[in-house]
């Protein structure tokens, strides 16, 4: 039975989510910089669009949590000697 299951922005299913049992270490964290990348770089448009200061700060405060994350990919990465 395939199910749908919620991964960062998207939906994956079981079979896919076999197949990502299979990355490297390599591939998995280069993947996960990249979506990290792409969700600060939307964050920062939402928070440079939004009129609504509530909303503006919750995309500022969203784009900070990524930018802690593409550090510690980052820092793995040169830990693992991992290219981007």
């Amino acid at each position: 039975m395939k199910r749908d299951r919620l991964c960062g922005n998207r939906i994956t299913t079981t079979e896919e989510e076999g197949e990502m049992a299979k990355w490297s270490m390599e591939e998995a964290l280069r993947l996960a910089l990249r979506l990290e990348e792409e969700n600060f770089a939307e964050y920062e448009k939402s928070a440079a669009e939004a009129a609504n200061p509530g909303v503006k700060s919750m995309f500022t405060f969203l784009a900070a949590e990524e930018r802690n994350h593409i550090k510690l990919i980052r820092d793995k990465m040169e830990q693992f000697k991992v290219k981007p």
